[in-house]
């Protein structure tokens, strides 16, 4: 045809197919189209020109009518204009240059493959010839050039091998063997791979064909003449081919010039009407010159392809490829497909599969045992062994032997995955169906996976208790091979044995006792041998001794029978070899041990059981000599550690008497007898080493340690009955030679052997004889033990008192008196016989009392003993008051002169010692005396005798720190005080006289001072005894002594009890701190305990004896708390008339009816009393437990389940309580509280205050330290606090009446009253006041927190006037501008509403009115502060005339702390963010607000606080509006929250960037409300909500802020009453005729709206808008056929595509693609078709290519390869120079076209990388924008090598990055598309503007 015919034809075919195409839409019935597709036929005929203006269209709308959905007829006529098309192109082929019409093909190939390819798989069997024969005709000839379609092409013809007609079967495979030939084998089949692994519905055809197509499997034989003649024949066809491309390359460089040139012209013509000639064939020529060169490289590139392309060598395989197909294939639902693929492995690849992928191969095999399918089973057998025997056996030979460790990879691969709730039993049962399966193999295998297996089991079986059963069952059904189980787990030493055998292999468990015991044996000859390679260190980490004990404990308990079936001959004799490994150990470690390393210690006690205990199940028992460890039990035995010693002394004890156990402990005790035997050697005698005498000494000596005694005395009673005789003779060897030692160890061991004294009787009574000779010992302490001893066990013995006296008087005398009356002796005496004869005196006295002493008191002294005394003193009777001196005379004389001596040191150290013991024997002898004295005026003479001096002598002991001496006095005062009878026993006409000599000794001028002076000692024994003293002589003190002088005593005493208390508190906490023990929360116990009691008592004893305080009973006060008038008298009544309540009233000054000064002293030092209170408190563990987030810092937010079962604890635990202190407490405290309310609340208030101020500044020096409530002292200590506020159950009444008249409430209201006065226009802050308030509302807080809930108190009577008292205070409080204070305020409403509804009392109009209109002002001021309140915060004061109490303060506000508890639970979860073991989700506005807590700049400040104010109204206001108004005023709960969002609305607009936390915040609360209560606010909030959602710049936002934004949104949507989705469509629609105009504001209004529509359906569920799908499309399709859209315009559509994608189930995704293919593959086209699209365009048309291919579509898949380089393993990389071609082909997939830079597509070699695990698929594409070609080149390029590399492996996706992926697109789209909009109308009106003012032609 020439080219005037052409250009003819051309143009009347594109002026007529316009026609047609426009009546496309006109149409609205597919019955309308069928002759209009006749007409483009006809029309194609008659005009067969190839060149189509509107192809684009046309293939869009021929692509339609292949809609599966319309008639065969349809479907036929569309084929035939293809075809029509399709010659049309080849009638213009150039003779004699075949490339000229392949260029003409697949220039416009891809348009119309868009309608075939996807047509064919949905087409009827009628059509589908037709089809393909169209195939054959159009796509077959283009020979190679078919490579970069193939997959798409071969994807689309494979279903057609599952057609049910034969014919079509064979016609499919038909074309498939044309194409295999036209592009070559190697790719053909690379395709059908790519099609299985990517498809499901390719992959039975896929292996259909691949089944015919690869060869099976032949014999494994090697031709080498074959080979030889093959190669041969290779070399000749290339260079055939060669040749033939040469002759080619020179007859196209004469034609193509011309022919280009007449293609060129009449293109031209068609479309360009005019242009220059002379200019037109200069370029001509320039590019026929680059298009020469590029076409000879592009047939180099070629023929570099053919090499090997149709070979059938498994490299063309592509084995790596078709694994990861195979499995796709395996995994698949579908269980044919499963068997199919079988099939085709055992007939074609068994032996042609790389061991590489022959493991990942038989890992998917296995799997499919999982389900017993007994098809697949055989199948899986038959291709891992081969066929089976006669016996159905499949066995292992020589040709398979391999497959059995890929076996045994794959399950042991199985057992090391993480289990999770689907798959937790997978790999077990999968095991056991292999078993079972394949019994024959267990022995093979099960040594290979038992580690794993055990593995795997012990580390989920508590998450999956499952797994257990099923891993019994296993072992129960390989019992014949469970020793290799045992074996491999043992023989590294690891925690699964103990799991093994404790869990697994149970004594409960059906095994037999003779395996049972043949598995443990093995396992503990494993382990010995294991162990003994063990060093120290490994040992001290992994503490393996108590596994093997275990062992060995339960094999004592089987009997001693091995099961030979599983243990051979050869192995039996492992056990003893193993054992004497094992003793190596031992002396090993005998050296390691003496070192003193506990972990160590506590090893070699078990290893020292295992090596005694493990010698019995020798197999060998004969013992010729003693074990080489042995030798090392003696020098074990002689260490000083007595926890080392014993371990060695059981060892050999175990030896000796476990004689009758086995016969080898036998052979072992007549070794050691035989061993300490004196011997003859080499004529020398050589002394035996006696191990059983050096034992029993050592076992005596430790009788010191009382931790030991019980297995002391265990060791001593099982020895004694092997070696009784040398036991005694150590007894009596230790008494003469370690006296003091001996008798307290016989004490002991008399007392701790009485439950077995019969076994014992000898050596007790050796013991007996020999302590009988002590009691009169010269040593203090030992004749304290003998005589403690003789009291528990005998009768004494009476003494002869004339004797006892002789030596009492001569041995003393001489001493002298000095100036301050201290007795000094002049020379040393004999002190031994003082001490004896007093100890006897002593004893004599305690045996017969009454005899006794009615002897001393009547019986004059003897004559002899008148003439000795004389030297001594020569008074006389100074005690009975007769004529001559009696026996008691002398007896007090003579002892109070010893307890008065003092021995000078310089004398000898020995005398002074021995003197001291003297001194303490008078004492006490003294004190006897006393106590036995029963006449009251002998008692009270006495008394006066000897309390100046005792008191002197007491004021030196303190100055010397004589504390033994302290605390003889003190015992002596207290029996002088309080057991005389002059105290007891006296008669009324007596009492005068006793009161006036106490009160002399009292008032003596140095026995208070001396005692006060006592307490400040050291020594805490010693303390406790002077604590006790004073507690008990306070009435005594408050009966003698003048008031001012029992005030300052009583201060004196309060003060040093206060200082103790704190001392001992520091103390214990900082030493439990250093041990680690904080988790027992009790600070004061152990040794301090005593003390601390005594200083409870003593406290106790004060407030009763000055206050008048009185234990009472709480049912008084319930009675009369009705009663106003009674109520108001109820605290003079608690006093018992001490306090007069009346003056109270009127005055602030307590009157007192006694002791007005001193009550009033212990009054103001109310705080110092509670703080001692409170530090003896312990914490119970129940209040531990419920107190886990309370801190300095703040408490956590009540909840009202959790602390109502606390309160049920509580209640028992008061009942339960066993700790003695905690009463004591109560028991004063509460009547403290009872009868000083308004003070003990102050105090209390004070007290807390002060240790929250104190923890404030630890806490700014280590943030860190206040994340555990019980990191701190300070922390404890308000903790004690609130319990003991719990514990004692004050009645509500009067705990909010006392808190309302504190001192702290009352100086704050003046406060108020002050500022109020003042007028002020600006809110100003003062922070003391501020921390005030927050102090005093936390307590409130937290006390209301733990309180138990009364059922009477939620009564309605009750229930009001609890609400009444609870307003008054927090009206008080209310006046507070503080934030904190106001939040705090909301926070306690909240509690308070939950656990005290007022919903029963808002009947009450009055209170009704008050607690709304609390509420209300509270949440208004809090939200008014979040929207930025103006501030001034550093309030410098109010000053009152007069009136101190308001000065200039100094400290600049910052910010209030405890913080509430939202913001606490904030808090703590940022600081633990901060430890990285630990994972906890915070926002960056969370992190900021704690980030400098300590900040004092304004600016700073006020941020945090509106930030604080937001989160607390998003937790607090719509709960507290709920809870307090009655459930039908809902209507008033929302307009409140209305109200308060109005508030915060405006904050919420703005956009700007500093304002960005706030809109995240406000946006939280605002979802956070309507997750609460969306039905009902949604009413209210909808406009404002909308009137947000439509603003312009509505997505500057953050990603948190969309989130919220996008649940909003779609609660909007879903619970509002109009279609909302459906308005913003008709909102586009009615602004223009069109979608979108092309002016600006139009535009922008538009695209507004498109953009919301966008975000409706992102916010939606999963196919939410299913049904407004095909109007959406209309709209967009409307866009869509515009050439020229704004970008922006297009950008949204293709992002409001990929959000449908998204939101889409599969089912409807499929029905939106088949639809809506046409139309957006074409559009894609012609967007990556053009070069000069915008780049952000193609950026987003790439992104959306990502997301379908993400999507993983089965359709995409006909179709990736127009866009992108479709194959695996090509390379694509960067070329050198120009004009080299980006592949060999002439199509190009249109991301050529932004790989700016010269690249190239490497198909010679296709790289096969290594099959894997499936692989997470990634996103690649994340930015909005691009910066310049060069970017767009690297991201095209990073997608293109992506894809290709996902083409050969196994994937799976994730959503989750899709999610994030958009709504980082529509935060950052939005401002991006207004920009793209704005230049491209400047670009328009510039053009525009060009037309009008250039002058027409």
């Amino acid at each position: 045809m020439d080219k005037s015919k052409l250009v003819q034809h051309t143009s009347s075919l594109n002026t007529n197919l316009q026609y047609y195409l426009n009546k496309f839409e006109k149409n609205q019935e597919w019955a309308d189209i069928a002759p209009l597709l006749m007409k483009i036929e006809g029309l194609l005929k008659q005009h067969p020109s190839p060149y189509i203006i509107e192809k684009i269209q046309l293939s869009k709308r021929l692509a339609q009518c292949l809609n599966p959905h319309l008639s065969a007829p349809i479907h036929m006529s569309v084929l035939k204009i293809y075809d029509q098309l399709f010659k049309n192109m080849a009638s213009f082929s150039v003779e004699g240059d075949p490339s000229g019409v392949v260029k003409l093909y697949l220039e416009d190939l891809a348009l119309y493959s868009i309608g075939l390819l996807p047509f064919f798989s949905n087409a009827s069997s009628k059509v589908r010839p037709q089809f393909l024969d169209l195939i054959k005709q159009h796509y077959v000839p283009l020979g190679r050039e078919l490579i970069p379609m193939l997959p798409g092409l071969v994807a689309s013809i494979l279903p057609g091998l599952d057609d049910q007609q034969e014919a079509n079967q064979k016609n499919c495979m038909s074309v498939l063997d044309e194409l295999s030939q036209s592009a070559g084998r190697k790719f053909l089949i690379g395709s059908v791979w790519m099609s299985m692994l990517r498809s499901s519905k390719c992959r039975s055809s896929s292996i259909k064909y691949l089944s015919q197509k690869i060869p099976k499997m032949q014999q494994e034989q090697e031709d080498e003449q074959s080979d030889y003649m093959s190669d041969e024949y290779e070399e000749e066809e290339q260079q055939k081919s060669q040749q033939i491309i040469a002759q080619e390359q020179q007859q196209n460089q004469l034609k193509a010039p011309q022919n280009n040139q007449d293609l060129e012209d009449i293109k031209d013509d068609s479309i360009i009407q005019a242009m220059d000639n002379k200019a037109q064939n200069e370029i001509r020529k320039r590019t026929i010159v680059v298009e020469q060169s590029m076409e000879l490289k592009r047939k180099q590139a070629l023929m570099i392809i053919e090499d090997g392309i149709d070979e059938e060598t498994p490299e063309n395989n592509f084995p790596p490829l078709y694994v990861s197909a195979l499995i796709s294939s395996l995994e698949d639902e579908n269980q044919l497909i499963k068997r199919q693929a079988l099939d085709m492995m055992y007939t074609h690849l068994k032996s042609n599969v790389i061991q590489e992928s022959k493991e990942i191969l038989v890992e998917a095999s296995l799997k499919l045992l999982i389900r017993k399918d007994l098809s697949v089973t055989r199948r899986v057998n038959q291709w891992l062994f081969g066929k089976p025997d006669m016996d159905n056996k499949y066995q292992i030979t020589e040709q398979n032997k391999d497959i059995l460790q890929h076996v045994a990879n794959s399950f042991n691969k199985f057992l090391q995955q993480e289990a999770n709730e689907q798959n937790a039993v997978f790999p077990i049962k999968l095991l056991y169906n292999f078993f079972m399966e394949h019994d024959h193999m267990v022995e093979l295998l099960i040594g290979q996976v038992s580690f794993n297996l055990i593995k795997y089991v012990e580390t989920n079986h508590k998450k999956y208790p499952e797994i257990v059963k099923s891993c019994k069952r296993l072992l129960e059904s390989i019992t014949s091979f469970l020793l290799i189980v045992v074996n491999e787990v043992s023989k590294v030493y690891n925690t699964y044995i103990n799991f093994l055998f404790s869990i697994l292999i149970t004594k409960e468990d059906n095994f037999e006792k003779s395996i049972e015991f043949t598995l443990l044996r093995s396992a503990a000859a494993n382990l010995m041998t294991c162990l003994s390679k063990f060093s120290p260190e490994e040992l001290r980490k992994q503490s393996p001794g108590s596994t093997l004990n275990t062992l060995l404990v339960r094999m004592e308990q089987l009997p001693q029978q091995l099961d030979k079936q599983l243990v051979g001959p050869a192995e039996m004799s492992n056990y003893d070899d193993a054992i004497e490994e094992f003793g190596q150990l031992y002396q090993n470690l005998s050296d390691v041990i003496l070192d003193g390393d506990e972990q160590i210690r506590v090893e070699f006690e078990s290893i020292s059981k295992s090596l005694i205990k493990g010698l019995r199940f020798k197999q060998n028992k004969e013992v010729q000599l003693l074990p080489k460890w042995f030798t090392s039990i003696t020098k074990i035995i002689k260490e000083e550690n007595p926890s080392i010693s014993l371990l060695a002394i059981q060892s050999m004890i175990e030896i000796l008497i476990s004689e009758k156990v086995d016969i080898i402990y036998e052979n072992l005790k007549k070794l050691i007898i035989e061993e300490s035997r004196t011997k003859m050697l080499k004529n020398q005698i050589v002394e035996g080493q006696d191990y059983t005498k050096l034992t029993l000494e050592k076992l005596w000596n430790l009788l010191d340690y009382p931790f030991f005694h019980e297995r002391i005395i265990e060791m001593i009673v099982n020895l004694s009955k092997v070696f009784p005789t040398f036991f005694t003779e150590v007894v009596i060897h230790q008494f003469k030679n370690m006296q003091e030692a001996a008798i307290r160890r016989f004490a002991l061991f008399w007392k701790l052997s009485a439950t077995h004294y019969k076994e014992l009787q000898d050596l007790n009574k050796v013991g007996l004889f020999l302590m009988l000779d002590f009691l009169d010992h010269e040593n203090p302490i030992i004749r304290h033990n003998a005589k403690n001893w003789l009291l528990e066990s005998t009768e004494m013995l009476e003494r002869i008192l004339d004797p006892l006296f002789e030596v009492l008087i001569q041995s003393s005398s001489s001493w002298y008196l000095t100036d301050n009356q201290q007795i000094f002796f002049a020379k040393v005496y004999e002190t031994k016989r003082i001490n004896e004869t007093i100890k006897k005196l002593k004893s004599i006295l305690i045996s017969f009392s009454a005899r006794f002493m009615e002897y001393v008191q009547e019986t004059e002294i003897s004559s002899y003993i008148k003439d000795i005394r004389m030297h001594f003193t020569n008074e006389s009777s100074v005690i009975m008051q007769k004529d001559t001196m009696m026996y008691l005379d002398l007896l007090v004389i003579i002892c109070l002169k010893y307890v008065q001596g003092q021995a000078i040191e310089s004398m000898s150290l020995k005398f002074y010692k021995e003197n001291a013991a003297v001194n303490a024997s008078a004492c006490e002898y003294i004190e006897l005396l006393i106590v036995n004295v029963e006449n009251p005026i002998v008692s009270l003479k006495f008394a006066e005798y000897i309390m100046q001096p005792l008191q002197i002598v007491l004021y030196h002991a303190i100055e010397n720190e004589d504390l033994v001496m302290q605390v003889q006095i003190l015992n002596l005062f207290k029996v002088i005080f309080f057991n005389s009878s002059f105290r007891t026993k006296f008669q009324p006409e007596q009492r005068e006289l006793i009161e006036d000599t106490m009160s002399r000794s009292v008032s003596n001028s140095i026995f208070i001072p001396t005692l006060l002076r006592g307490m400040h000692t050291h020594v805490l024994y010693v303390r406790a005894q002077y604590i006790h003293f004073i507690s008990t002589c306070i009435p005594l003190l408050a009966e003698h002594l003048r008031q001012q002088t029992l005030t300052d005593c009583v201060q004196q005493i309060l003060t040093a009890y206060f200082k103790m208390i704190k001392d001992i508190a520091n103390r214990q906490y900082e030493q439990q701190k250093s041990d680690q023990k904080m988790n027992q929360f009790d600070f004061l116990q152990g040794s301090s305990q005593h003390e601390i009691q005594s200083i409870l008592i003593g406290v106790k004893t004060i407030l009763k004896h000055i206050l008048g305080l009185q234990e009472r009973d709480d049912m008084f006060y319930e009675k009369m708390k009705g009663d106003n008038t009674v109520f108001n008298t109820v605290k003079s009544m608690i006093t018992f008339g001490l306090l007069n309540v009346q003056d109270q009233s009127k005055t602030t000054k307590l009157i007192f009816q006694k002791f007005q000064n001193t009550c009033e002293v212990i009054i103001s030092t109310l705080p110092s009393i509670l703080e001692l209170y409170i530090n003896c408190w312990s914490l119970g563990q129940d209040f531990i437990k419920y107190s886990d987030t309370m801190t300095a810092m703040g408490i956590g937010s009540y909840s009202f389940d959790k602390f109502n079962s606390f309160n049920k604890i509580l209640q028992e635990q008061q009942t339960k309580e066993t700790n003695i202190v905690k009463p004591q407490i109560l028991q004063m405290m509460k009547p403290l509280f009872m009868s000083y309310s308004k003070q003990f609340m102050t105090a209390l208030l004070s007290v807390w205050s002060n240790q929250i101020n104190l923890l404030q500044k630890l806490f700014f020096e280590n943030e860190q330290i206040l994340i555990d409530p019980f990191s701190l002292h300070q922390n404890t200590f308000l903790l004690k606090t609130i319990e003991i506020m719990i514990m004692m159950q004050c009645p509500i009444e009067l705990f909010l009446d006392s808190l309302l008249e504190c001192q702290q409430l009352q100086e704050l209201q003046k406060y108020y009253d002050i500022y109020r006065r003042k007028k002020l226009s600006t809110t100003m802050l003062n922070f003391q006041i501020s921390q005030q308030e927050t102090n005093i509302l936390y307590f409130l807080y937290c006390y209301f927190t733990f309180a138990q809930i009364d059922p009477n108190q939620l009564k309605k009577e009750n229930l009001l006037p609890f609400w009444v008292q609870i307003m008054k205070i927090l009206q008080i409080l209310a006046l507070s501008k503080s934030p904190s204070t106001n939040m705090w305020l909301l926070e306690l409403q909240l509690l308070l509403t939950r656990k005290y509804s007022p919903k029963e009392i808002v009947g009450d109009q009055r209170f009704r009115n008050q607690h709304h209109e609390f509420i209300n002002d509270k949440l208004k001021y809090v939200a008014q502060f979040g929207g930025k309140l103006n501030i001034f915060w550093n309030d410098p004061g109010i000053k009152s005339e007069g009136d101190d109490l308001f000065q200039q303060y100094s400290i600049k506000f910052k910010v209030v702390t405890p913080l509430t508890p939202t913001l606490y639970d904030i808090y703590l979860n940022v600081i633990r963010s901060l430890n990285k073991e630990v994972q906890y989700e915070v926002t960056d506005i969370e992190k900021l607000i704690f980030s400098q807590l300590s900040s004092v700049t304004e600016d700073f400040i006020q941020t945090i606080y509106r930030l604080m104010c937001i989160k607390t109204l998003k937790n607090v206001a719509l709960e507290l509006l709920q809870n307090s108004y009655a459930v039908e005023k809902t209507e008033r709960v929302v307009l409140r929250c209305k109200e308060m969002m109005d508030i915060l609305y405006p904050l919420l607009e703005n956009r700007s960037q500093y304002n960005q936390i706030y809109v995240q915040m406000i946006s939280e609360m605002l979802y956070f409300q309507l997750d609460k209560a969306r039905q009902v606010l949604l009413k209210v909030y909808k406009d404002s909500i909308l009137n947000i959602f439509n603003k312009e710049d509505f997505f500057i936002q953050s990603k948190h802020t969309l989130k919220y934004w996008t649940k909003i949104i779609n609660w909007v949507v879903q619970y509002g009453r109009s279609d909302l989705f459906t308005q913003y469509l008709e909102q586009v629609a009615q602004q223009s005729s069109f979608f979108f105009s092309r002016e600006g504001e139009e535009n922008k209004r538009r695209i507004r709206t498109f953009e919301r529509i966008c975000f409706l359906i992102f916010s939606g569920e999963r196919d939410r808008y299913t049904k407004k799908l095909d109007l959406l499309i209309e709209k967009i399709s409307e866009v869509i056929k515009s050439d020229s859209a704004n970008p922006g315009l297009v950008m949204l559509i293709l992002f409001c595509v990929r959000i449908l994608i998204l939101r889409l189930s599969p089912i409807q995704l499929n029905e939106l693609f088949r639809n809506m293919w046409p139309t957006l593959l074409t559009l894609l086209i012609s967007i990556f078709k053009n070069k000069q699209s915008n780049q952000n365009l193609v950026l987003a048309a790439l992104k959306l290519v990502e997301m379908i291919s993400f999507m993983q579509q089965d359709e995409f898949f006909l179709h990736q390869w127009i866009f992108i380089y479709d194959y695996f393993g090509i390379k694509i990389q960067e070329n050198q120079g120009i004009g080299v071609p980006i592949t060999p082909f002439l199509y190009q997939p249109y991301c050529s076209n932004f790989l700016f830079q010269q690249y190239s597509v490497d198909y010679s070699k296709v790289e096969q990388t290594n099959v894997t695990d499936p692989q997470k698929r990634e996103i690649i594409i994340k930015q909005i924008k691009v910066d310049g070609q060069q970017q767009l080149e690297e991201i095209s390029l990073q997608l293109c090598n992506y894809l290709v590399q996902l083409n050969s492996i196994r994937i799976y996706t994730a959503n989750e990055d899709i999610e994030d992926l958009i709504e980082n697109d529509f935060i950052q789209l939005d401002q991006f598309i207004y920009e793209i909009i704005m230049i491209n109308i400047c670009l328009l009106y510039q053009e525009k503007n060009l037309k009008l003012h250039t002058p027409a032609n």
